[in-house]
Formats: C-alpha cells, sequence, structure tokens
C-alpha cells in the first residue's frame, strides 16, 4: 500500500514559507517528489510499522500548481496542490453554521468562486440523532473517512461553514494568493472537546472541576455518555486535529464558548482549558497566531445569568495571556435571523449575518486591524477616574460616552457620565462615587448603545477593573438611559421561551393608558408628541421599558431616578407611576427640589426633575413605603403628564442615583385645579 494521509488530496494548499511534513503509508522504500515551477524535491524514505512522515523544505512558489507523488515498485500516489495562506477554523454552531443558511449567500458564493481558495470542511458523519455520533478514544493518525477539497467553484459549498468560507475568500481577494482553509466545527461543542487528554489531566484544578461538572470522561467510560458523546474529553482532538499532525497554518480561528456560559467559575475554567487548546495547537502546528471571536450577544438563562459576560471577558483575557493572540468583539453588530427568502434557520443563538464578523478575523489577519480598542490604564482621582484607550487612534475631544459604571469603596456602582478629554483619555464621574476605586464599561447584556468607537468604527472590549462573580452591587445601564434610544433588541435564547427581535425603549403610557403618545428621538432626547383631550382628562404619559429579558430594571438599588425634561407647549409632569406584578398601581414621590410635590411644570428650557423610588402614594393618597423587594417587583412605569393641547415633551440625562438632583420650583402649579374636598378621598389614616 502507497498512500498519503487524508489531508494531501487533489486541489489541496499547503501553507507556504514553511517546512511541512508529508505523512502516509508504505509496506517498503519508495521515492517522495514534489515538482513545481523551478522547485525539485525528491528523496528516497524508509517507512517505519507502515508508515511515513517526510519533512520538506518550505515552498515560497504560490503560483504555479505542484505534483506530490510517492512511487514504489510501479505503485504510485499522487496529489496534485499548491501552496498558499492555509487557516484552521474550530468552533461550535457559530462557526458550524452554513453559508447558505446565511444572509446574501449567493453574493458570497459568486464571490467565492472568482477566488483562489479552497476548503478541507472536516464534517460529521450523517447522523439521525446526535447520540449516535462517537469519538475515537486516542488520537487518529489520519482521518476515519475520506474528505475531498472544494474550490469556490463547487456547489457543496453553500453546506460550509459560512464565517470558514467569507473569511477565506476575503483573505484571498485581500492577498491575492490562494487561501486554503480547514473547518473542523461542530455545533454544541465544548472547549474539553479539543483538549489533549494529558493536557487536561496534568492541571490538578481543571481535572477536578470537570469530572465535578460531568465534562470528564475517563478511558473506561469513553462513548458511554449518549447524547454528549460527540463533545467527549479530547474528541475533537482526536478524531479532526490530530490526524493533521506535521501540517503548518498560517493561523487559527476560534469560534466557541456558549457551552461554557454558566457561572463565574465556569469561565475561570474556560481560561486555563483556552490556554490548553493554545498550548496543544502551538506544539503541534507551530506557532501560529490565534484569533478568538466574542461569543454572540446572547442571553444564556442558565447558571448565573451572567455568562455570557464572563466568557467574553476570559478571551478578552487571553489576548494579554500569550503573545500572537488576538480578540475579536462582535457586540456592536447588528444581529439579524432572517434571510431574503423568508426562510428561519435553527435558533435565535445564530445570527444569519456572519459577513461582518468573517471581515474582522479577516483584517486581523492583514493586520487592517489587528487589534481593538481597549482601556489599557485607569487613574483615580477625585471626584472623576481617568481612561487610556489604546489602539483607537485619536478621539474626539468633548464627546460623551454611554456605558461606564463607577464604584467607590463599598463597591456599588453607578451609572457615570464619561467625556472625552484628550486622544485617548476618556474622564468618568458620578455624582455619587466621590472617591472612585473600580469601573466598568459594556460590561452588561444590552451592550448595543455602548458608543466608544475608534474614528474607523472599532468598538472599545467591555472591560471591568476586577474579577469576580457579579453582586447586587453591580449597575448595568439600562437602554432606557441611553439618550435618544428608542429601541433595542431584546435577547431571549431560545425560541420555546422567546425570540430576539427589537423593542421598543419607550411607549405610550401603558398604565393609564391615556392618549395616543407619539415615540420619537432627535438623537440627544427622546421626544413625546401628545395630542390630549378632555376624555383623558388632558393627561398623557410614556413608559420606559423594565422587563427586558435577563436585565434588572434598577429601580430597586436606588433611591432617585433623575431626569431632565423641557416641553414645546404648556404641560404640568404629574410624577412617575409604577405598577407592581399583582397589578396594583402606584405613584412614586415626586420632588421639587428636596420637597414632595403633587405636581411641577415643564418648560421650554431643560430642568432636572427627580422620582424619589422608596417613597409614594397609594391610590387614595394615603402615604407609602417601598422596600427593596417590592421595588422588585415593580412590572410596568409611566411618566405622567396633563397639558390642554397639544405638546411636545423632551427627555434625556436619565440618572439612576442616591442623590437628588431636582431643581426646585417656587411656585407650584396645577393646571387641573384643586380637587373639590366633597369628592377628595379621606387619607388612609382617617378611615375607620
Amino acid at each position: 500500500m502507497l498512500k498519503f494521509v487524508g489531508y494531501y488530496k487533489n486541489g489541496g494548499i499547503i501553507q507556504r514559507n514553511e517546512e511541512f511534513s508529508v505523512r502516509g503509508y508504505a509496506d517498503q522504500k519508495f521515492t517522495l517528489t514534489l515538482r513545481g515551477g523551478d522547485y525539485v524535491f525528491e528523496r528516497e524514505c524508509i517507512p517505519e510499522n507502515g508508515r511515513f512522515a517526510v519533512t520538506l523544505p518550505p515552498v515560497y512558489d504560490v503560483e504555479n500548481t505542484f505534483v506530490l507523488s510517492a512511487e514504489s515498485g510501479g505503485e504510485r500516489a499522487e496529489a496534485r496542490i499548491r501552496f498558499g495562506d492555509v487557516y484552521l477554523m474550530l468552533g461550535q454552531s457559530n462557526m458550524t453554521y452554513s453559508l447558505g443558511s446565511t444572509e446574501n449567500s449567493e453574493k458570497w458564493l459568486n464571490r467565492a468562486k472568482t477566488s483562489d481558495i479552497a476548503v478541507l470542511d472536516i464534517r460529521e458523519k450523517p447522523f439521525a440523532d446526535v447520540s449516535e455520533v462517537t469519538r475515537p478514544l486516542y488520537p487518529l493518525y489520519d482521518f476515519e473517512r475520506d474528505f475531498e477539497w472544494m474550490t469556490g467553484k463547487d456547489a457543496d459549498l453553500e453546506h460550509v461553514s459560512a464565517i470558514t468560507v467569507q473569511t477565506a475568500t476575503l483573505l484571498s481577494e485581500k492577498q491575492k494568493i490562494p487561501v486554503g482553509a480547514v473547518h473542523a466545527s461542530m455545533g454544541g461543542l465544548s472547549v474539553e472537546a479539543y483538549i489533549p487528554r494529558e493536557k487536561l489531566e496534568a492541571d490538578k484544578e481543571v481535572l477536578e472541576f470537570t469530572k465535578r461538572v460531568g465534562r470528564y470522561n475517563s478511558l473506561e467510560d469513553y462513548n458511554a455518555a449518549g447524547g454528549r458523546n460527540f463533545t467527549q474529553l479530547s474528541g475533537v482532538w482526536n478524531d479532526k486535529i490530530a490526524p493533521l499532525s506535521g501540517c503548518k497554518f498560517k493561523g487559527a480561528v476560534w469560534y466557541l464558548g456558549e457551552s461554557s456560559c454558566w457561572d463565574f467559575e465556569f469561565a475561570q475554567m474556560f481560561f486555563k482549558e483556552m490556554k490548553m487548546v493554545v498550548s496543544a495547537l502551538r506544539e503541534n502546528f507551530g506557532r501560529m497566531p490565534f484569533v478568538a471571536v466574542h461569543i454572540a450577544p446572547e442571553y444564556y438563562p442558565y447558571g448565573d445569568g451572567y455568562g455570557y459576560e464572563y466568557i467574553n471577558e476570559a478571551l478578552t483575557k487571553l489576548e494579554y495571556a500569550e503573545e500572537d493572540i488576538r480578540v475579536v468583539p462582535v457586540y456592536d453588530i447588528e444581529p439579524r435571523w432572517l434571510i431574503p427568502t423568508g426562510e428561519l434557520y435553527f435558533h435565535p443563538i445564530h445570527p444569519v449575518n456572519k459577513a461582518p464578523v468573517s471581515e474582522r478575523i479577516a483584517n486581523v489577519f492583514t493586520k487592517e486591524r489587528e487589534y481593538y480598542p481597549k482601556i489599557s490604564e485607569v487613574a483615580y482621582f477625585a471626584q472623576k477616574a481617568v481612561v487610556t484607550i489604546k489602539n483607537a487612534g485619536p478621539l474626539k475631544v468633548g464627546a460623551e460616552y454611554f456605558g461606564f459604571t463607577l464604584a467607590g469603596e463599598n463597591g456599588k456602582y453607578y451609572p457615570a457620565k464619561a467625556v472625552c478629554r484628550g486622544e485617548d483619555k476618556i474622564e468618568v464621574s458620578s455624582v455619587d462615587v466621590p472617591a472612585p476605586k473600580f469601573i466598568t464599561y459594556a460590561f452588561m447584556q444590552y451592550q448595543e448603545h455602548c458608543d466608544v468607537f475608534s474614528p474607523d468604527g472599532a468598538p472599545l472590549m467591555p472591560y471591568r477593573s476586577v474579577e469576580e462573580p457579579v453582586t447586587e452591587k453591580y449597575f448595568f445601564p439600562p437602554a432606557f438611559t441611553k439618550n435618544g434610544a428608542t429601541v433595542v433588541y431584546e435577547n431571549n435564547f431560545g425560541i420555546q421561551a422567546g425570540n430576539c427581535h427589537k423593542v421598543s425603549v419607550w411607549n405610550s403610557g401603558e398604565i393609564y393608558r391615556e392618549g395616543n403618545v407619539k415615540i420619537g428621538s432627535t438623537g440627544s432626547a427622546v421626544v413625546f408628541e401628545a395630542y390630549p383631550t378632555k376624555e383623558s382628562f388632558g393627561l398623557f404619559g410614556a413608559s420606559f421599558e423594565i422587563c427586558l429579558c435577563g436585565h434588572k430594571h434598577f429601580l430597586d438599588k436606588f433611591r432617585y431616578l433623575n431626569f431632565d425634561l423641557r416641553a414645546d407647549g404648556e404641560a404640568d409632569f404629574l410624577g412617575l407611576i409604577v405598577k407592581r406584578a399583582d397589578g396594583e398601581i402606584f405613584r412614586v414621590a415626586l420632588m421639587n427640589g428636596e420637597t414632595e410635590a403633587d405636581s411641577v411644570p415643564v418648560r421650554k428650557d431643560y430642568k432636572t426633575y427627580a422620582a424619589r423610588l422608596d417613597r409614594g402614594i397609594c391610590g387614595d393618597g394615603s402615604p407609602k413605603e417601598f422596600s427593596e423587594a417590592e421595588r422588585k417587583n415593580f412590572v410596568q412605569t409611566e411618566l405622567s403628564f396633563r397639558s390642554g393641547g397639544k405638546v411636545k415633551i423632551y427627555i434625556k440625562n436619565l440618572l439612576f442615583s442616591d442623590k437628588n438632583l431636582s431643581e426646585k420650583y417656587d411656585k407650584e402649579q396645577n393646571r387641573g385645579g384643586i380637587l373639590r374636598a366633597d369628592v377628595q378621598l379621606p387619607a388612609s389614616n382617617d378611615i375607620g
């Protein structure tokens, strides 16, 4: 028998400019030859135990086709190959997601046809149920099945990983050379599947953890995990990675982490396991660059609910842990799930717009955007913190940013104002934190309104100054506190219990339901346009969304909600109305400076108003103190107004605080008039 291992097939691409090892099977002495252009390599080889591995010198020629052959006693094995850059693509479902299931797939298939790419798709055997998938106990010398290299013209390319095809196409277009991609991912995989057994077992902490959480498979119990056989410890390494031994790659791409979105401990172990993956790949294939992609911005409703933040934090940390690792954020990429044909695919965790992710991966390898902006340093002063941003380029001095929080010595985080004070400096402050000690940026589930970007549109990486489990003291700025925000993507992990789509941040009043209020935005403020009538008693209102899946509303954590209002037209502000989960309605205390008021006027210029969240009144006018537990059960809100005619209300700078920032009005106005004594309810302490 004379045969090359499965990687060396017609149409294959070998990494240029690197020594590489050709492996295969032979029963007796043979001659190995590689010819192409001006390059000639020929050597007599003697196999050992029926196998051979021959190291060849680098090839720099990317223009010609080469013939790799082995001959012995009239028997011949041959493969027509070329040289270029080759990438190893690893991950789970968002990496596996096929090109034909994504938006603009026809456009990308046409681009692939005109590019110079080849893809080796190491796909799974067909199965009716995932429990039928098993893995080899030990690392394989060669693939168990035959795989063929596909070119950009292959019709089957639409069934291959979208990110693999798109990234290879982009790199070929940019660099004008042949680009190969080896795709070795599968939906649902956990990181342990890519780790050689001996590497994981050498780390006692990780070994104990994987045993405790059911992710360790002993040799004796291998392929006995039923539905999880496909993602057993070392399984994919043994099955798909080990057979590539001797190959060289320009780089590896990693898009996996959803399966570890559980809690802080899972993320800490995930980080250690990721270091094992990188180490194993480099020990086997040389010191190639490694690009890790943040997982999709989704709410994963298990563990402690913060797995998404923890996992992306762990991936970001990789860039500091090892050389030649780059991390790509995706939180700012608008997720979409519908392709133009109208067909829906799979699961809301899988956006169909993969191209922006592929473009970022390709840009890392071409160094068009190798590093993403990061907070590199934080200096703390009285009343403020100053962060230094690297890899961004010059920021716009004076620009204001959303998404920062600050905490002092007690560890309670507050929303913070952030202003650019220099080309790489952002000043962050909070009225509640006179002596800042800790800071976060975009460390939250709903990140789409976080707006620190480099001049070329690269988002600032999420950041927090201390790694720890999320506690009750953390604050995640709600979308309604972003000036001018009117929509946000609500994330629900599964279609069985929800969906993923844009929802309104503000709506016409949902408690009193008086008046049809149109919601708009000036960019810096949200606008409520109302046409109140006598039938509605001149009342109208606007509600901000406080029940986004996986996001706390924080009405229970702060004493005040401050905000700025102004009006085109005449209006009185009657306060913030809240509805409890059992349907009962209350009004929280409306502040007029340091005193409470029934109403205050809204002027033509912006003034600051405040609602005191821990105190208010019941429907009969009796006073009410709201406990944290009770406020946590608020499910609807409404800012209530009264006007005698058409009016526009502008609102901005919503700020949770433990301080009352409201301005004082000398004369309280009440255009509705004082209630007649004979129709007023007695105070509750007068009843009975």
